[in-house]
């Protein structure tokens, strides 16, 4: 098996084996990520719970403290159990989800809804029938109430007494009511009890009216009865009203002053009355509100908190459900990491194992098919680069496979092939001496032979110009001759054409006189004519007149070109007879040229014969003489490159007594197959391995 099959297959082994284990380590991180995900669904689930019961239970205390914190005026919760978050969580498929992911969840969301439904309905009821109220304020109702009465004693005791001076509050807007009514908080009341304060709008005008009787009995009391009577106010007319008794001291009893009495009677009591009314009104839209307050109150302890109680422990249910599965989850995802981490382990140990084995037949191989430590195989091959043959290598017994048993052999072989070749190049160069010397001795006789040829050639092709020069003439005068006959020809048919044409254009004048002579007689009827029509032929008598002048005209030059024609005739016909005679001159002329021609042609044809071959034979010598100079030139560079191949072998060290200095006798060259026999044991060099062009050429 080759080394690098040999590594190649421990490598894919490895890369097998860390595949495995890869494809281990990815299956485990998988099935990690998956519960990873599983549980972080199971995580989020939880969180969102713990989410939502917080909610509530802060829903729950802002519905608390909109029941029983009289601050809170106004109810701040969501009373749709679709709209809160826990019910969009419900009714959206997030609760399908989660039912999928914990199947045990279903039963709980299942028993949840109708506590989570009362919840939110009930918190709807409250708002609905709730109205707050201040206890304070109440308590400070029945306060004020009771100081009036307080006041209204001491008026009395003053009167049965019958002291001149009173000492209680006269103003209407410093004592509690008054501060009540006019004061900053008044606008609170107004806003946060609007009945409370419609009572107390009521009080207003009797609530004056009474402080300001107060003033009126303490005048009537410092003046001694000087004070006007008084009538009852119209605005308290009512048969219920009655005037207190004045019993404060004793049945009756009788004041020291009677129109102090009156005032108190008439004005002060029923005034007093009316307060009371009054905040009788206030006190029973309190209780109104009150009862709605525990009305409401009610709701809360017996709807709201049940329920709210329900919902708790349900979604803590859902909470320790989501737990339990998160524990569950995360045994599981234990058990899974310990299993996966065991299986690397082994596949890394089994991997490892492999790789050691591996490892260990690769290199025992290759030291086997190397031979030796690959140290002993840098040093023989730098041996073999520095040139040195002598030394021999140590192999195994047996070992005849390896790569230092090849380089044993290959040593061997070098050594016997530069031997070889340093006596095949002593031999080359004596014989390549040889060859320089004769090619040197025939490129001198080629060269002599070549001079002489070269004489002849001249001589020949001199004859042969002056041949060829005569040849050319007869030739031209052959042409010249045949033209001028031709062309003698060629004139007396164009004569004979010119008479013809110069008849033809007799005739054809005859033809325009005739035309001429009829233009005229018609110029004459149309001037005739055109005197006949009298003024209205004026102008066409001038154009008549005009177009017989051209006719006439016409006919004088017709004749004359007539007259013309004819002398030419007879000049042309004279002319042809005359060519007609010249022509069988011309023609024998011409004949007898030819054959000089044809002479002159043979004569420079056999002198061209004999310059192609003159010409062959130069070319032949100065080939040979070339030749015969490339030839020497090649030896010399042969024996040149014997030299250098001498050179080039010395550098070899093979151990071979005389070395490089060891002349070989010379051999005869043969040229034949190019090979040489060797002597007895020894291998043969073939000769036609060397390739041409190593070698240049001169």
């Amino acid at each position: 098996m080759k080394l690098s099959t040999k590594i190649t297959l421990g490598f894919l082994v490895v890369l097998v084996l860390l595949l495995i284990n890869a494809g281990a380590g990815i299956g485990s991180l998988s099935s990690l990520l998956s519960g990873t995900s599983e549980m972080a669904e199971t995580d989020n689930l939880r969180a969102d719970l713990i989410q939502r019961e917080a909610e509530h239970l802060e829903w729950a205390s802002r519905l608390k403290s909109f029941v029983f914190d009289p601050e809170t005026k106004t109810l701040d919760v969501q009373v749709d159990p679709k709209a809160c978050a826990f019910g969009r969580w419900y009714y959206s498929d997030q609760r399908q989800r989660a039912e999928a992911l914990l199947p045990a969840l279903a039963p709980i969301l299942a028993a949840i809804e109708e506590p989570h439904r009362k919840l939110h309905e009930s918190a709807a009821e409250i708002e609905h029938v709730h109205r707050s109220i201040d206890r304070d304020l109440m308590a400070r109702i029945q306060e004020i109430e009771s100081g009036h009465l307080e006041w209204a004693a001491q008026i009395q005791q003053a009167l049965l007494n019958g002291e001149t001076e009173l000492n209680v509050e006269m103003d209407p807007g410093e004592c509690p009511l008054g501060k009540l009514l006019y004061g900053p908080e008044r606008a609170d009341l107004a806003r946060d009890y609007p009945e409370i304060d419609q009572a107390l709008t009521e009080i207003e005008a009797p609530h004056r009216l009474l402080h300001a009787s107060a003033a009126r009995v303490r005048d009537a009391l410092a003046e001694g009865g000087a004070v006007a009577q008084t009538d009852q106010p119209a605005w308290d007319r009512s048969p219920l009203d009655e005037p207190l008794p004045l019993t404060a001291v004793g049945a009756g009893a009788v004041g020291q002053d009677p129109e102090a009495e009156r005032l108190y009677r008439e004005v002060t009591a029923p005034a007093l009355e009316a307060v009371r009314r009054g905040l009788a009104k206030v006190l029973a839209a309190g209780n109104e509100r009150l009862q709605s307050l525990h009305q409401s109150q009610s709701i809360y302890r017996t709807i709201s908190e049940p329920n709210l109680e329900q919902v708790r422990e349900d979604l803590g249910a859902m909470g320790a459900e989501v737990r339990a599965q998160a524990q569950t989850e995360q045994a599981t995802m234990r058990e899974k990491g310990q299993r996966g981490i065991w299986v690397l382990v082994l596949i890394a140990v089994v991997a490892l194992s492999v790789g050691i084995l591996a490892t260990v037949l690769i290199v025992r191989g290759t030291n086997r098919q190397l031979g030796g430590d690959p140290g002993i195989l840098v040093a023989v091959a730098g041996r073999i680069a520095d040139g040195d043959l002598t030394g021999s290598l140590p192999r195994r017994a047996g070992d005849d496979k390896s790569l230092l048993a090849a380089m044993a052999r290959m040593v061997e072989r070098l050594r016997q092939t530069v031997g070889e070749v340093r006596v095949g190049a002593d031999s080359l160069s004596s014989a390549s001496s040889e060859v320089s010397a004769t090619a040197q001795a025939l490129s001198q006789g080629a060269t002599e032979q070549a001079a002489s040829v070269d004489e002849t050639s001249s001589s020949i092709e001199q004859l042969n110009a002056s041949v060829q020069q005569n040849t050319e003439n007869a030739r031209v005068t052959n042409g010249i001759a045949k033209s001028s006959a031709d062309e003698a020809r060629r004139g007396g048919e164009a004569v004979k054409r010119t008479v013809d044409a110069m008849k033809e254009i007799a005739g054809k004048i005859g033809l325009i006189e005739d035309i001429a002579y009829k233009t005229n007689l018609l110029a004459l009827n149309a001037a005739i004519e055109a005197a006949r029509a009298g003024e209205h032929g004026k102008g066409f008598t001038v154009v008549a007149a005009e177009v017989r002048k051209l006719a006439e005209n016409s006919g004088v030059t017709a004749q004359e070109i007539n007259q013309l024609a004819t002398g030419s005739v007879a000049i042309a016909e004279e002319a042809g007879k005359l060519l007609e005679q010249m022509v069988p001159n011309i023609v024998k002329t011409a004949d007898l040229i030819e054959e000089i021609t044809a002479a002159s042609g043979e004569q420079a044809a056999g002198i061209g014969q004999i310059t192609d071959a003159m010409s062959q034979l130069d070319k032949a010598t100065q080939q040979n003489a070339a030749s015969s100079e490339e030839l020497a030139a090649t030896a010399e560079e042969l024996n040149g490159q014997a030299s250098q191949l001498q050179e080039t072998m010395s550098f070899f060290r093979t151990g071979a007594s005389g070395g490089s200095s060891v002349r070989a006798a010379p051999r005869p060259m043969h040229s034949g197959s190019g090979k040489r026999a060797s002597d007895a044991g020894e291998t043969e060099v073939d000769l036609d391995d060397f390739d041409q062009k190593d070698f240049e050429r001169f």
